[in-house]
């Protein structure tokens, strides 16, 4: 976790400013309803408000501006004199000065800035706007959500939204309250996506959000890059695209067309199709509060005399190479300076161990590490909590697919991985499981169950794992073996994935070439979009 004295000013800020391509966008669909009276509730280096004095085209408007940046305010101030501009926070000036204020159009790119960034009065605020429009959430939002709530809470009938959000709203369980939210309003929203980045410099993908206080439904959309805004027919966009029905969980599967979601969703009704819970238990790994002290490589081991102590590990998906993680992978890790052993020292005074070990926890101590909450919660410090070893370890992140593996070494692993036992009814049957887990359509799985941040990584939490389905069959050791050998010599995902398909979905499922190639165009499409942030 980063702390806020940490961080850049314009993280604290959340200033990413919008680029004038889609500035003019939301100012010409904003304005195209006839609106009179607009909302930029983070005005910035007012793109915005530049954007919609050129859509108005001498059309009066009047135009409330608010922007907590003292500098930036004084700009927008000279450079709009003719916008009524209030210096201060927008989720403060809700419950003040602008509370009950209501616009025809409110348009803006609100602040990215977490909620540990949050000055306390701020944060404060933001909760008393969610609570008002009975939107759950956490302590992990982000400000733009409560932002989004309240433009949209402000809005007269036949109004419209138009706003730069994180895609994070898509998918993050933080704003699984927000989402359900959106979808009992019953309006019509709009969410456009861009098939790479649409921020120069940016990684962080982001939406635009296009609300109407009209009757209507969620859709999601997507072009190709900024330059397709231009000549871009929103209604005819949203006729082709599937509307997100009621109670929908994450809304990522939603960019999948009508006949491929009715394959998925013929397919996730299987009672053949397990899920990952119904098979093994996910688990976080060893969280050591301090894994550059507490995973170690076999160099240090050796000069503190650590061997007692130093038990085999797995802390990156760089050490992998097969479908098993054998002994052979672990002694040629070690043997590459990796940090492939976890210390867990006895629990006990440390002026009663081994003298070097006594030296190796002073050297933590000398770095602060008992003052950290993880290593401070604990006692003695030092102890990390219970390494038991399990029957598989699947890496939390992943680029191009999850990455699961047999373990064959009796490792165990930090928190970067999860720790996956087998339930009472498959024990036993690991090896079936690494192998059945490696197929097009679990992949698909993930995608949609999964979150991907900046730079395209995917990444599950331990509940999302468990709703990954998973066709598990007997699998022939020498299937298994082949799949092995093909991943050590450097075959790519796809490249495997075309020997392990017809093993796990058409003989096992039953599956047609064609509908495992159709979800292959699946995972492609979902994967795509993921990975174009890397370009």
């Amino acid at each position: 976790m980063n702390f806020k004295d940490q961080e850049n000013p314009d993280k604290l800020r959340g200033g990413y400013y919008t680029p004038p391509g889609v500035a003019d966008f939301l100012a010409r669909w904003g304005l195209a309803a006839g609106a009179r009276r607009v909302l930029e509730p983070a005005c910035g280096d007012g793109q915005l408000l530049a954007a919609l004095q050129r859509a108005a085209r001498g059309r009066p408007l009047s135009i409330t501006a608010v922007e907590r940046d003292a500098e930036a305010a004084i700009r927008a101030r000279a450079d709009f004199p003719e916008v009524t501009l209030i210096e201060g926070d927008m989720l403060k000036l809700a419950q003040g000065p602008l509370r009950g204020e209501r616009f025809d159009l409110v348009i803006g790119n609100p602040p990215f800035i977490r909620y540990q960034y949050l000055d306390a009065d701020v944060a404060a605020a933001a909760e008393r706007v969610l609570a008002e429009a009975r939107v759950a959430s956490t302590r992990h939002l982000n400000a733009w959500l409560p932002f989004l709530v309240d433009g949209l809470s402000r809005l007269n009938p036949g109004g419209r939204l138009a706003m730069v959000i994180p895609a994070e709203l898509l998918q993050v369980r933080y704003a699984t309250g927000l989402r359900a939210w959106l979808l009992e309003l019953g309006i019509e929203v709009r969410v456009l996506a861009f098939q790479g980045r649409s921020f120069p410099g940016v990684q962080q993908e982001v939406v635009l959000v296009l609300a109407e206080r009209r009757p209507g439904a969620v859709h999601l959309l997507e072009i190709e890059d900024l330059a397709a805004l231009g000549g871009l027919d929103l209604d005819a966009q949203a006729g082709g695209a599937s509307a997100v029905p009621a109670g929908s969980k994450k809304w990522t599967r939603y960019f999948l067309d009508a006949d491929q979601l009715a394959l998925l969703e013929r397919l996730e009704a299987r009672p053949d199709l397990l899920r990952f819970e119904q098979i093994a238990s996910a688990v976080v790994g060893v969280v050591t509060g301090a894994n550059q002290h507490f995973a170690v490589d076999a160099e240090t081991v050796a000069r503190y005399a650590l061997e007692p102590v130093a038990l085999p590990l797995l802390t990156r998906s760089q050490q992998l190479r097969g479908l098993a993680y054998t002994e052979a992978d672990h002694r040629r890790n070690a043997a590459a300076g990796q940090r492939v052993f976890l210390l867990r020292f006895p629990e006990a005074p440390a002026e009663t161990l081994p003298e070097p070990w006594q030296r190796y926890i002073a050297e933590g101590e000398a770095q602060g590490l008992p003052g950290r909450f993880k290593c401070r919660i604990r006692e003695p410090w030092f102890r990390v909590p219970d390494p038991w070893v399990p029957d598989l370890s699947l890496f939390k992140r992943g680029h191009d697919a999850p990455r699961m593996v047999q373990n064959r070494a009796g490792v165990t692993s930090t928190d970067t991985a999860f720790r996956v036992s087998m339930t009472p009814a498959f024990a036993g049957r690991s090896a079936d499981f690494a192998f059945c887990f490696f197929n097009t359509l679990s992949f698909l799985c993930a995608e949609v169950v999964g979150r991907s941040y900046g730079g395209g990584v995917l990444e599950m939490v331990p509940s999302e794992v468990a709703r990954v389905r998973v066709p598990l069959r007997a699998v022939p050791e020498a299937a298994f073996d082949r799949l092995d050998d093909m991943l050590r010599a450097g075959a790519s995902v796809d490249e495997a994935l075309e020997f392990s398909d017809p093993i796990v979905l058409i003989d096992g499922l039953g599956l047609q070439e064609a509908e495992v190639e159709a979800l292959r165009a699946m995972r492609r499409r979902l994967r795509g979009r993921r990975m174009a942030r890397v370009k």
